[in-house]
């Protein structure tokens, strides 16, 4: 029960299909480095298969036999469940986590050693609950060989409690990559996912984000977020087969800050924001999918519902939807020929190496 008590961070890895990743993964925590350092005390390890069909199960517990040997009893627990998506995973981690604080670890993703035992030994130092901490992360194009360090020193201050009407927020939004949340906050807020749905992950960073009052920001690329190879879900193809799993989680994170009271401006602006830049990504997707007949009207007809929601119960959120520029566009053409439009603004973007969606295609 001692152990139990003093585990500051808890290291959540979603797994499907992973059985060629577990081992970098796991090993991106367990190294010379942190063995070195001694951190294993502080922290734990919840590797949740998510109905994996490969030999992933196998793997992770060959792993975690290996290391609770090593290290102590239940250093790494295995669960094993059917599948249910990222959301899933999340919502039984949140019921089996020990930590003061959870961090999720994609299992085809790795931590920076050297930055995760700093980061480890800062939050163990906090002398104050925060509800957020964010770090610097990692984004590496494989196929490309190009890395790019996500840093948001130009709007948080290091170091620092922050509270959130002191913060001036990015427009990017910051992902789960960035994120450590505090266990208790989450529970607190009785925080839960969609389940059985692709791109979830959207809710995680947007919704426990709308509700915390404290912030810490770490200056150090924490996360190694891969992109580009070719069994992820991330490509267009495969977005636009799972585009009502998107549609899913725009309209439950619409829903959800439709109830949720955001005392700050910036952060009020932020998370709407995002709101606004999801329906604008699934209009993208949607001129994509040829299966929908008369798209540019189907955007236009999502966009009055949305709008409708927005109008009733929240008028900011109502705003800051409407004025958007294609949320305007759709509007004043009521969706007619606006298809021809966005894959023309994508492929100009594109072209000036704005758009993600030309790394993923």
């Amino acid at each position: 029960m001692k152990a139990k008590n003093k585990i500051i961070l808890s290291i959540v890895i979603p797994v499907y299909n992973g059985e060629n990743y577990i081992d970098n993964c796991i090993h991106s925590i367990i190294n010379e480095t942190t063995i070195n350092e001694n951190i294993f005390d502080l922290i734990e390890i919840l590797i949740i298969n998510d109905g994996s069909k490969d030999n992933s199960l196998e793997k992770a517990n060959n792993l975690a036999n290996e290391w609770n040997n090593k290290i102590r009893k239940n250093f790494i627990k295995v669960i094993s469940k059917e599948n249910g998506q990222y959301g899933s995973v999340i919502n039984c981690a949140l019921k089996n986590i020990s930590g003061k604080y959870i961090k999720v670890l994609d299992v085809d993703d790795i931590f920076n050693s050297d930055y995760f035992v700093q980061i480890v030994q800062i939050i163990a130092g906090l002398k104050i609950d925060i509800d957020v901490i964010v770090t610097d992360y990692i984004f590496d194009k494989v196929i490309q060989n190009k890395q790019i360090i996500y840093k948001w020193n130009k709007y948080f201050e290091p170091y620092k409690i922050l509270k959130m009407n002191q913060i001036k927020f990015p427009k990017l939004i910051i992902t789960m990559h960035s994120i450590i949340y505090n266990s208790v906050f989450l529970k607190n807020i009785n925080y839960s996912q969609l389940e059985n749905v692709y791109y979830s992950d959207s809710q995680y960073s947007t919704i426990p984000f709308a509700q915390a009052k404290k912030l810490y920001y770490i200056n150090i690329p924490l996360y190694r977020y891969y992109i580009g190879r070719n069994d992820q879900s991330i490509s267009i193809k495969t977005m636009v087969k799972n585009r009502n799993d998107q549609f899913q989680v725009m309209y439950k994170i619409i829903n959800e800050l439709l109830k949720i009271e955001i005392n700050s401006r910036a952060q009020k602006k932020y998370v709407w924001r995002i709101a606004k830049n999801m329906f604008e990504w699934q209009c993208m997707i949607i001129a994509h999918d040829k299966s929908i007949k008369n798209r540019g009207e189907f955007m236009y007809e999502n966009l009055n519902n949305i709008l409708k929601i927005c109008k009733k119960n929240n008028f900011y959120g109502y705003m800051t939807i409407r004025k958007g520029a294609l949320s305007t566009l759709i509007r004043i053409t009521k969706g007619k020929n606006i298809v021809p439009l966005i894959r023309f603004g994508e492929k100009l973007y594109a072209r000036f190496k704005l758009n993600i969606m030309a790394d993923w295609d």
